[in-house]
């Protein structure tokens, strides 16, 4: 009978390590899910910077260039639009691709911001122009 009652509590114990070991991959296969679905949306909110970086390359800064721009605009492209094209050179052949490589593997995607905020001169101008605004 001894036998027995120790026979069936290693059984039992060996089940509650299964239903633990279980949860444990649920929950790691939730946390997999979660971040896939925060790679998408970074990834998809950067194409969607980079794609109204180019709208406004493409179709605000011409008009500036116009003749008929009032004359408190004219020759303020710098003050209104900073250094926009580089930013859009930036993001577009450098950040985003190194995001899109890390779509597989999230946990990599903090090395990207790591290694490109030492090659963002860009911004320091953009937050500059800003300030002559206000």
């Amino acid at each position: 009978m001894q036998i027995m009652n120790q026979a069936s509590g290693i059984l039992s114990s060996q089940n509650e390590g299964c239903v633990f070991f279980l949860g444990q991959l649920q929950t790691f296969a939730c946390i997999c899910r979660n971040l896939a679905l925060i790679m998408s949306e970074m990834i998809q909110t950067e194409r969607d910077y980079v794609r109204s970086l180019q709208f406004v390359i493409e179709n605000y800064l011409p008009e500036l260039m116009r003749e008929d721009v009032p004359q408190a605009l004219r020759g303020k492209r710098n003050v209104v639009f900073g250094n926009i094209e580089q930013i859009y050179q930036f993001h577009n052949h450098y950040f985003l691709r190194a995001l899109e490589r890390c779509e597989k593997s999230p946990l990599h995607v903090a090395r990207v911001f790591l290694k490109h905020v030492r090659f963002t001169p860009c911004f320091p101008v953009a937050v500059k122009a800003e300030s002559h605004l206000a």
